[in-house]
């Protein structure tokens, strides 16, 4: 549309905008900018199963609207199975994680995503292994049903990467010692010394 800005979007469920101009659409969530490129959520409460043509156009800043475009989708008379669980995980440092999903029964599988709404799957299978994470952040699984082609919603799942915070050990006293004395150690509440033992503030070792 050229440098114009689009300003509004809209989208029909089997009527198509171009036979009838003057016809006005479900609006969706923009913020106006020279193009568009977000997912949408679409309303088909109402619409009947069977074959429908989804058609979206948008209308820039001086009242221009662009050819529609349109999909075909499929409304499938089936009840959605249930949406699976799935435990969030955590791990110390950068690496991979593994993820478990549970719920799906019978020939129903588990497909594993990026985020809650686009469509590329990343795994399908009960556990899924992220690839090297050095941050925290969250996959989602659904569950499909192959019988009624029917998927759940998608459950959140976070992997979290934790990271510790490196000591700083302060000795203090004499740093050359014989056998039998002693070099005192000082670390922040919550360490713990190479021993496994909880440091509250100040340990000694001989």
């Amino acid at each position: 549309m050229g440098n114009a800005t689009i300003e509004r979007a809209e989208y029909f469920i089997d009527t198509d905008p171009e036979e009838n101009p003057s016809l006005t659409g479900t609006a969706l969530a923009t913020t106006p900018a020279p193009s568009l490129d977000q997912a949408f959520a679409i309303d088909l409460s109402g619409t009947p199963q069977g074959l429908h043509t989804l058609y979206v156009r948008v209308r820039d800043d001086k009242g221009f609207w662009s050819t529609r475009v349109s999909a075909d989708f499929t409304i499938l008379a089936c009840t959605p199975p249930a949406a699976p669980a799935a435990p969030p995980v955590s791990r110390c440092g950068t690496g991979s994680l593994t993820l478990v999903a549970a719920g799906a029964v019978g020939s129903q599988t588990y497909r594993w995503y990026e985020d809650a709404t686009t469509n590329t799957i990343l795994f399908t299978g009960g556990s899924f292994v992220t690839p090297s994470l050095d941050v925290t952040r969250n996959y989602f699984v659904s569950i499909f049903d192959p019988v009624t082609l029917c998927e759940s919603t998608r459950t959140s799942v976070t992997a979290t990467v934790n990271f510790a915070t490196k000591p700083v050990v302060n000795p203090s006293g004499t740093l050359s010692f014989c056998l039998g004395s002693s070099v005192l150690l000082s670390a922040p509440m919550g360490f713990h010394n190479m021993c496994g033992q909880t440091v509250s503030q100040q340990n000694k070792f001989w």
